[in-house]
């Protein structure tokens, strides 16, 4: 116990320590890290919403499942705020850290950053590794060119640091028959990030295989246990359920999956050269010049390949799968699982398969780096193994012609490379070399200098990670602390004081906010307006409802991650009622404009004179399919624009009248209106169209119809109307069953478990 202690605490110690010094620049420069778009786009407004819903919950005790002021109004409990509302570091940081919001960034990186270590050090210790190897890996792990490179996608590095634990739990249940440990490994993965949990799952179960033919040296008796392995992981994956059957059925509806680009049958040759040179060299200090001036035309995460883990664990790696040894049935299967791997590197379909059949990515190369790893404390750890001096000398010299002929081969794709003007990408590569050089010596004698080779690979990679957070830090005013802070309070002291305001000024209806950011958040975040709680007409990613989708059909316009709606059409269809600028020519044309502050807070706050209430009635229809030929926005003020299914019911219910509206009010999971029709007929609400609304008029239910680019249209009574709106995300009941089902399951395996343990100590 006591030499357990100590490894973990030296690992603990060690790995705060790196740490600090990689993000030392941003310690002594003083300044904020802030070196990728999502930790303002959308880490930003996870805190806030996270916040919003907790509030809720102790205010009400209900859970929020809709955000008004999101993107025209979504679903938060299922959209990619997910990954805010569940990542346990997001509730630790929310709850627990009452402190700035980029200072508390550098706290849960760091935390991530250790956890990340120890995880590993817990898989390789139950392997059987060394102590020695195994923190040297775990430091391995923690200083990856993934977990560098993707500490601008916070939510990202959460569940790298925790993936370990799947594989961890996976051998507690071969090697001890643990059955429980499994089951709530699986659920608190699930919970934590689903999008990564689906594909580590992929690769878990064929890890699952791979170390049972190891362990037992043949795969006998693999059909019974299996069963019983794949019955313990869907009972975490149905406690798990309440959260990831909403998730998963809101996200079917998204754009993107499915929409996967027809990279051909191999990758391009770009790509290929590009995920060598990522085992090869740090690629994300080369990342700016790559991206843009080489691969701009790729999509985005295709670029994102990040295998180095040091130039002196490649060569052990290398060294591993050269073991000459035919009845040694352990690296038969490893090379047969670093075989599977490299499939997923070479063919799009299948990095396409395992992201949703959306865009390729190799955002989950983080498995491969566990599994490099793994192989290099292996090799380290073995008695009777010895560096194959020969193989060694050979691994240099192929390494520096690799090097140097990938660098230029993927510099020659630059039509304005020059070979004069590139001395910082000469000076990385001369000293990729020099390293190699360093480490082929220290190996050639491995007896006498292991402890300085471990050391040196620490250091390399420690230096890598600190010039790459300085080489990200923004010099400019731009990148302090006080502009930031600035930015993120241009519109009010604290949250909820711009939202009083305007309300203050529009009792009881709803209205949309027209934000030019551009001018109020100095290009800082387009989801500035989620953190103002603010009914902005900007959204980011998949924030957004996917009833959307419709309406980039009416627009004819191809699906995009960045919204900012400033047509005044759209704008009037939308209830947009007021703008905020720094200047009247800021304003978007179309609409009049009515001045009602000009010094709110040094901005200028105009109204619409044109705006319409959220409910209109609409007595014109006609079929979306013809807008795949004219662009229909000019339509929706005043025509139905219907599916084909839905075509001649909605047409029967058309009458020509108008309505007043007496007022709308909405919180938390629903929404209230009065209003008044001259006539029977058909209405739009300008909500985004879900499958979860509950809709009730005059105490009578109606089915919504999805109308006009994604919006809620129902048939509506003549005189007084009294609509009620109720929101529950669809399938969060059956989540719940499935949960209850789980919990039940997992009850009885405990007892039973219980059971056989009291038993067996008896």
């Amino acid at each position: 116990m006591n030499k357990k202690f100590k490894k973990y605490g030296l690992i603990i110690i060690l790995s705060i320590l790196v740490y600090l010094v990689i993000i030392s620049p941003h310690l002594i420069l003083n300044k904020p890290l802030v070196n990728g778009v999502d930790v303002l786009k959308q880490s930003y407004m996870f805190e806030s919403t996270f916040d919003k819903v907790i509030t809720g919950i102790f205010s009400s005790g209900k859970i929020n499942f809709y955000d008004w002021n999101m993107f025209l109004g979504n679903n938060i409990y299922a959209s990619k705020t997910f990954f805010g509302l569940f990542d346990i570091y997001s509730v630790i940081g929310n709850l627990f850290l009452n402190m700035d919001y980029l200072a508390k960034t550098l706290i849960l990186f760091g935390l991530k950053f250790v956890v990340a270590s120890v995880t590993m050090v817990a898989l390789l210790s139950k392997i059987g590794i060394k102590d020695r190897y195994s923190i040297f890996g775990g430091l391995l792990y923690s200083l990856s060119a993934y977990l560098i490179l993707f500490s601008e996608q916070q939510f990202f590095i959460s569940f790298y640091s925790l993936a370990p634990l799947l594989l961890l739990v996976i051998e507690h249940f071969l090697q001890n028959n643990r059955k429980l440990p499994l089951i709530f490994c699986v659920f608190f993965l699930f919970i934590d990030n689903y999008y990564f949990m689906i594909t580590l799952s992929i690769f878990a179960f064929f890890y699952y295989i791979f170390r049972y033919y190891i362990l037992k040296e043949s795969f006998k008796g693999i059909i019974k246990k299996s069963i019983l392995f794949l019955s313990l992981y869907f009972i975490g994956i149905f406690l798990s359920a309440i959260v990831l059957v909403p998730s998963l059925l809101y996200i079917l509806g998204n754009s993107r999956v499915g929409s996967g680009s027809n990279l051909g049958l191999i990758y391009d040759l770009r790509i290929l050269i590009n995920n060598m040179l990522s085992l090869l060299v740090p690629t994300y200090l080369y990342n700016s010049l790559w991206n843009y001036d080489l691969m701009f035309d790729l999509p985005y995460a295709i670029k994102q390949c990040f295998l180095f883990i040091g130039t002196g664990s490649l060569f052990l790696l290398i060294q591993h799968f050269s073991i000459k040894n035919k009845e040694n049935k352990a690296n038969k299967a490893n090379m047969l699982f670093l075989v599977f791997n490299i499939v997923f590197f070479i063919f799009p379909l299948l990095t396409s398969a395992i992201h949703g059949f959306s865009e390729p990515s190799f955002r989950w190369t983080y498995i491969t780096i566990m599994f490099f790893v793994i192989f290099i404390c292996q090799f380290l750890s073995s008695d009777n193994v010895n560096i194959n001096i020969n193989l060694l000398k050979k691994t240099v010299i192929i390494y520096i012609l690799l090097v140097v002929a990938g660098f230029f081969a993927l510099m020659g794709y630059i039509n304005d490379f020059s070979f004069t003007t590139n001395q910082y990408n000469y000076a990385l590569l001369f000293i990729s070399i020099i390293w190699a050089i360093v480490f082929y010596f220290l190996l050639k004698k491995r007896e006498k200098f292991e402890i300085i080779f471990l050391i040196l690979s620490i250091i390399q990679l420690t230096s890598f990670a600190t010039f790459q957070f300085y080489k990200e830090i923004n010099m400019d005013e731009n990148g302090t602390y006080e502009f930031i802070d600035k930015a993120t309070h241009v519109l009010e002291d604290k949250r909820g004081d711009l939202s009083g305001y305007l309300d203050s000024l529009s009792p009881d209806q709803y209205y949309r906010v027209y934000v030019d950011y551009n001018k109020l958040y100095w290009n800082l975040s387009q989801n500035m307006s989620l953190i103002y709680q603010i009914n902005g007409l900007m959204a980011y990613d998949s924030t957004y409802s996917p009833s959307w989708n419709q309406m980039n059909l009416i627009m004819n316009k191809e699906d995009y991650h960045e919204i900012l709606i400033d047509d005044p059409i759209l704008m009037e269809f939308l209830n947009t009622r007021y703008a905020i600028v720094v200047d009247e020519a800021d304003l978007p044309v179309g609409i009049q404009w009515n001045l009602i502050n000009d010094n709110y807070r040094w901005l200028k706050v105009y109204e619409n004179m044109q705006f319409r209430p959220l409910i209109q009635l609409y007595s014109k229809i006609d079929s979306i399919s013809n807008c795949k030929v004219d662009n229909c926005v000019t339509k929706i003020l005043d025509t139905v624009i219907s599916e084909e299914d839905n075509y001649e019911e909605i047409k029967s219910f058309l009458n020509e009248g108008t309505i007043t509206v007496d007022y709308v009010n909405y919180e938390n999971n629903s929404l209230f209106t009065q209003f008044n029709s001259t006539t029977d007929g058909f209405a739009i609400l300008t909500l985004p169209y879900d499958e979860g609304w509950n809709i009730i008029n005059n105490g009578i239910k109606k089915e919504p119809f999805k109308v006009n680019g994604g919006f809620i249209g129902i048939p509506i009574d003549k005189g007084d109307n009294y609509l009620e709106m109720y929101f529950t995300p669809k399938g969060f009941k059956l989540g719940a069953i499935l949960s209850g089902l789980g919990l039940l399951l997992t009850f009885s395996i405990g007892v039973m478990e219980f059971i056989r343990k009291r038993k067996s100590n008896n």
